[in-house]
């Protein structure tokens, strides 16, 4: 059965605040074709907080980068997949044999055969919700040493992360391949400065920042958060590290 519970807010797949499960019904043979989530209250809540934060940086963007953004957002869902985008956009930078798709998902792996790029079988333990990237590109690792495959520097291309074209790949490769960095990752800036933020320690809260936390917010450093869509690192420094 096909499982679509959770919702995409923020640039991240998140759980349901509130579980609120729905079948789907195949009328074909009245049979549960999907699982999907109907959400609640708190849930609109997350997601449209989360717009109005977003909506402060965005409305920053120049116009031609917002138009370039939409027009790239609308190429991706009028006609092909998240991942099938992803791979054209990466076939411009790097050849066929160098694209890998590691998945267990069988559609997945059927849109990556069907535009000529190896597929990994990504284990059942490392597919699950709590599984770290970390884990997979070991896993990747595990493959291309006992295949005896040298490789200077990888970049990670999430599927979930599609805002990104050939354009910023191929940035990035030119920024790692310039040996002055031993990774490269792409960013946006972040409206909620952690210098207001707080640990929580056994009844107290702990600035995450000390030294900016009473800092004038018009005076605070600009900060960037990781947006997902990016991140090239050199084979020597992901080994140390």
């Amino acid at each position: 059965m096909i499982d679509k519970r959770k919702f995409y807010i923020n640039g991240t797949w998140i759980n349901p605040i509130i579980k609120n499960d729905f079948e789907v019904i195949n009328p074909s043979n009245e049979q549960p074709y999907a699982v999907i989530s109907l959400g609640s209250k708190k849930d609109v809540d997350l997601a449209v907080n989360t717009a109005k934060k977003a909506f402060i940086t965005w409305s920053q963007v120049d116009k031609k980068e917002k138009i370039s953004l939409l027009e790239n957002l609308l190429k991706i869902y009028k006609n092909i997949s998240l991942l099938e985008w992803t791979i054209n956009q990466a076939k411009k930078v790097y050849e066929c044999e160098k694209i890998i798709v590691s998945t267990e998902d069988f559609e997945l792996k059927s849109i990556a055969k069907e535009l000529n790029v190896r597929v990994v079988n990504r284990p059942a333990d490392l597919a699950k919700d709590k599984s770290s990237t970390l884990s997979v590109i070991d896993h990747l690792f595990e493959i291309f040493e006992s295949e005896e495959m040298i490789l200077d520097s990888f970049t990670i291309l999430q599927v979930t992360s599609p805002l990104r074209d050939s354009k910023h790949i191929k940035n990035s490769l030119e920024l790692i391949n310039s040996n002055k960095y031993d990774s490269v990752l792409s960013v946006y800036i972040d409206d909620k400065h952690p210098a207001k933020n707080y640990f929580y320690n056994n009844g107290f809260l702990e600035p995450v920042i000390p030294n900016y936390e009473f800092l004038p917010r018009q005076l605070l450093p600009v900060v960037y958060r990781r947006n997902g869509a990016i991140f090239s690192v050199t084979r020597n420094f992901y080994k140390k590290n």
